[in-house]
Formats: C-alpha cells, sequence, structure tokens
C-alpha cells in the first residue's frame, strides 16, 4: 500500500513551483563610499526608469521616462509624485534634465523644450518663449539660466520663461558644468569652454559620447558613456585616466574615486548606470542603455 501510494504521488503530484526571484530595484544608495547598496526606492513604481537625480535645499529630485518627476524631502522616507501640468502621455514629452534655484524648477524634454516650475515642483508648465527641440542640460550662474541643447548654448534671464541663444555654435551640447569661473561645455565627442559667445575646443576625443561632467576638489571630470575619463583643472591641459586600479582606491569623494578606478556593484543582474553625490549618499540606478 505505501509503495502505490508513493507511486500515484510521483506520478500525479504537481511539482512545485519554481522560486520567483525579486525583481531588480529602480534606485540604490551607499552611505559607506560605495562599498554597500541599498534600496532607495520606497514609494517608486516598479519598472520605472530614473533619468536624473538632483539635491536642492535638502530635497532629493527624481525624474523618470514616462512616470513624471518624484520628490524625497529632507526628512522623508517614501518618495512622493509631483507631476501635476506635465503632460506624461503626450508624443515627445521625455525628461532629459532637471535643475533648481530657490523655488524654481526647470526640466528638459526631448521634443518639448523646457517646462518650469515656480513653487519647489508643486505645478509645472511650459516656457512661454521656449527652445526648440531638445535640452540636454541646465545651469543658474548669478542673474542667468544657461541651457544646453541640441542647437547650441541658450540663456534666460527670467529663470527659464523666455529664452534667446547664448552661443555663436550650433553644437548639440549634452554637459554645462561652471569650474574655477570658467564654463565647461560637453559635446558628442568633446569638451571644452565658453568664452564670450564661442566655445573654444580641446583636443580630447572620447571613443564614445560624454555624459556627465562632475567637479571633485581642484579638478573637474568629463565621463563617457562607457566609463572613459579625463581632468582638468583649468582646461589647459586634459589628463586621461589609462588604467584601472583593483577595486579603486578608498575615497568620499566620489569622482577621484571614479579615477581611480571604482566600480559600483549594485544587487541584481543590470549593470549599474550613472552615480551622483549626494549629501546623503551616493546614488545610483540601473543602467537603461544611452
Amino acid at each position: 500500500m505505501y509503495l502505490f501510494s508513493l507511486l500515484f504521488t510521483l506520478l500525479f503530484s504537481t511539482p512545485p513551483a519554481p522560486a520567483v526571484s525579486a525583481p531588480d530595484q529602480v534606485l540604490y544608495i551607499s552611505t559607506d563610499e560605495g562599498t554597500n547598496w541599498n534600496n532607495f526606492a520606497e514609494g517608486l513604481p516598479e519598472r520605472l526608469q530614473v533619468r536624473n537625480v538632483i539635491e536642492h535645499e535638502g530635497n532629493l529630485y527624481l525624474t523618470t521616462n514616462t512616470m513624471g518627476i518624484y520628490v524625497l524631502g529632507e526628512n522623508a522616507c517614501t518618495w512622493e509624485n509631483r507631476s501635476n501640468g506635465l503632460p506624461l502621455t503626450t508624443k515627445g514629452f521625455f525628461p532629459t534634465a532637471l535643475a533648481a534655484h530657490g523655488n524654481v524648477m526647470v526640466m528638459g524634454t526631448l521634443e518639448h523644450g523646457v517646462y518650469l516650475s515656480k513653487n519647489g515642483g508643486g505645478h509645472w508648465r511650459r516656457a512661454m518663449f521656449n527652445i526648440n527641440g531638445m535640452v540636454s542640460a541646465f545651469l543658474f550662474n548669478d542673474d542667468r539660466l544657461l541651457a544646453g541643447s541640441d542647437t547650441g548654448v541658450w540663456q534666460s534671464y527670467d529663470n527659464g520663461d523666455s529664452w534667446q541663444r547664448h552661443s555663436n555654435e550650433m553644437t548639440p551640447i549634452n554637459n554645462l558644468a561652471l569650474h574655477n569661473d570658467q564654463l565647461f561645455v560637453t559635446r558628442q565627442n568633446g569638451v571644452g569652454i565658453m568664452k564670450g559667445k564661442d566655445i573654444v575646443w580641446s583636443d580630447v576625443q572620447p571613443d564614445w559620447a560624454f555624459g556627465q561632467l562632475l567637479i571633485g576638489g581642484d579638478f573637474i571630470y568629463a565621463i563617457s558613456a562607457k566609463n572613459e575619463m579625463f581632468r582638468t583643472k583649468d582646461g589647459s591641459y586634459w589628463e586621461q585616466r589609462l588604467a584601472w586600479f583593483p577595486n579603486g582606491l578608498p575615497n568620499n569623494n566620489l569622482p577621484e574615486a571614479l579615477w581611480s578606478g571604482y566600480k559600483a556593484q549594485i544587487p541584481g543582474e543590470t549593470p549599474p548606470g550613472r552615480i551622483t553625490p549626494t549629501s546623503r549618499g551616493w546614488i545610483v540606478w540601473p543602467s537603461n542603455g544611452c
């Protein structure tokens, strides 16, 4: 009888379902200089794709591909959506840049120019006199707001409501950063310095497009989409990182850590994308491709 029962069980019982692994998180944070990475996505939807993260007056702001903008207050633990006024379902509305100054926030998009908020993200609207095309970067500088776009550098004197050309060049600009009183800019395959309305380009030639400018210590660092790195103090000479050091060197300065060879090891199977430093720790999100 026992053998019959065992045979029946083997033939007709339903095998246990295979264990389902938990999905990769959409955002991680490290508070120990990149040694450990922990989930930082409380309140964010699953499968969300992060585009930008910035810190402003103690708050963290995050833009996404199709789900709008989220904020994490200075003493909060859960991200909250702040997308009122954004046409999230409109074709070509795709956040590409984010910046803040005081209560003013500006968001660049793929095909709809600039959107702005005058109350810290409580409500958004499109700029009155806009930039045609994609906006890739912003920089608040004294009484001006600068924007890098696929038609060059633009400027606004009313916090993003109206725009006019700043540069003579129509070269698509990926990034803007101010270092030692010089305005650095990057394009697809180069980095330069604004001199008045002109751009003086260096001889730096990465194999991949520059995606990030970071400032650390005396240097400004230009990082490509495939982690090529160059750095300079004043733009007169750009040093290229030519070698990786095993696991990098412990350093609370993120650009210097990346320069020394640090690579984030986040949970899950998706490789890390862009890493950004904040007062709460280093933040990274999985790579979504280019």
